[in-house]
């Protein structure tokens, strides 16, 4: 066998000797951090937040309404579904002023949106670090894309709730009643929840902040809203049994998770997200300081305004199972 000569490439500028190299493996760079895959219970969101047309942008801005409005009109069509079924499936009873089946078509519909928003604030909220005053700008865009669709589709249901179930019931469907302030406040409620979303998308920062209120507040309205309709069904006679049977148990898990997260564990996370936002130095740049005060007035006043609900929460735990609103209570009911 003839022998291999050796690997000698090139000679030495010096020397003029032979120089011998040899075949070295390139060094690999250090490995880049993948980002974070995308959560399944994501992937629809942004597939559909990226495929609405047209897209609606607020004039002098980037932030579009489109799949604001499409969940508008989602919920309408919800609502009337979910209308049409308790009549004709599950054989409610038909439609009378104030009426039961009315309002737990109502309850049901914020059920689902609460569900909804729950299911997709959680997975977006654990893959990126909780800093609630951060640009939206500094995350992936599969995240931004989702979480600007979760906060549009809550912004519709804002718009939904308030045109459908105070204005057109009020004075179309109602005989033309006047508001009541439970009526405004509800109104001013919808518009502080809309417009902090809103503002988070317009300023491009803050955002996380609105998503881990929404997500802890929401996490008590299907509980909340269970508890009302067994609640009403009883005082109406609607499924007497099983309304009994059920109301036991949706007073005392709805008292113990709104007692909880809203009259316990919300302060403190308000604490933090006032502190994030007004007294931290990237805070202060990223949100203008005028900002920054008016979204905390609102996120301060809608936690302050809740507390009527803590202190009733906070008697139905001290009965345990023995429920506070049974069908003979009198008194007041928030």
């Amino acid at each position: 066998n003839k022998q291999q000569p050796p690997a000698y490439h090139r000679y030495d500028n010096i020397t003029h000797q032979p120089k011998m190299t040899t075949t070295t493996t390139p060094q690999k760079k250090p490995p880049i951090p993948d980002e974070p895959p995308i959560p399944l219970l994501v992937k629809p969101w942004v597939y559909l937040y990226n495929t609405i047309p047209p897209k609606f942008y607020i004039p002098n801005t980037n932030v579009s309404t489109s799949f604001a409005l499409c969940s508008c009109l989602f919920f309408c069509a919800l609502y009337k579904t979910i209308h049409l079924l308790l009549l004709h499936v599950f054989h409610w009873p038909p439609y009378t002023e104030n009426d039961v089946t009315r309002s737990s078509t109502i309850k049901i519909t914020a059920i689902c949106h609460s569900c909804l928003l729950c299911l997709t604030l959680g997975p977006l909220l654990q893959t990126q670090p909780f800093i609630p005053s951060c640009p939206m700008k500094v995350h992936p865009q599969w995240w931004q894309d989702g979480a600007n669709a979760i906060l549009e589709f809550c912004t519709g249901y804002m718009l939904y709730d308030a045109i459908l179930n105070i204005f057109i019931a009020r004075y179309f469907q109602w005989g033309g009643h006047a508001m009541s302030v439970p009526d405004y406040c509800y109104l001013v409620h919808h518009f502080a929840t809309a417009y902090y979303m809103t503002a988070t998308r317009v300023t491009g920062a803050g955002h996380v902040s609105a998503m881990v209120i929404m997500f802890f507040g929401e996490l008590t309205n299907p509980f909340q809203n269970a508890f009302c309709m067994t609640r009403q069904m009883m005082k109406k006679d609607v499924f007497v049994d099983i309304t009994k049977a059920l109301h036991v148990y949706t007073e005392f898990s709805y008292a113990f998770l709104y007692f909880f997260i809203r009259g316990c564990f919300g302060p403190c996370l308000c604490g933090y997200v006032t502190y994030d936002i007004a007294f931290t130095k990237h805070g202060r740049s990223y949100i203008p300081i005028r900002t920054s005060i008016v979204w905390l007035i609102m996120l301060w006043a809608v936690l302050l305004g809740s507390y009527p609900w803590v202190l009733d929460t906070l008697d139905m735990l001290k009965d345990g199972l023995d429920v506070k609103y049974h069908k003979g209570y009198v008194g007041v009911e928030l």
